[in-house]
């Protein structure tokens, strides 16, 4: 069954993923920890059955420097241009897969 998600868990789970692909975290549990949700708790959300509430989507955006815009769905930008190489949003935006 394909659960379809909310834009900011999406976002958040699609998060989670690139900061591990680009070794800004070293694991998903390190990025939990970060936000303050508990590893476990992730498969509930990719499931449909929890959400990423608003504490979680401000920290990650806070601590990893995601801007609010790319968490909410507004902007494919993930990271704020004024705070990471350049290079890095151009290469996560070749390789976006987004409907």
């Amino acid at each position: 069954m394909n659960v379809k998600l909310l834009i900011t868990d999406e976002r958040m789970l699609e998060s989670i993923q690139r900061l591990k692909d680009l070794n800004i975290a070293s694991s998903q549990k390190e990025v939990c920890d970060a936000i303050g949700i508990e590893p476990q708790r992730i498969y509930k959300i990719r499931d449909g059955k929890q959400h990423f509430i608003a504490e979680n989507i401000r920290l990650m955006s806070k601590t990893y420097s995601i801007p609010l815009d790319y968490l909410f769905g507004f902007s494919n930008q993930f990271f704020d241009k004024k705070k990471v190489n350049k290079n890095v949003n151009r290469d996560i935006g070749n390789n976006l897969n987004i409907a």
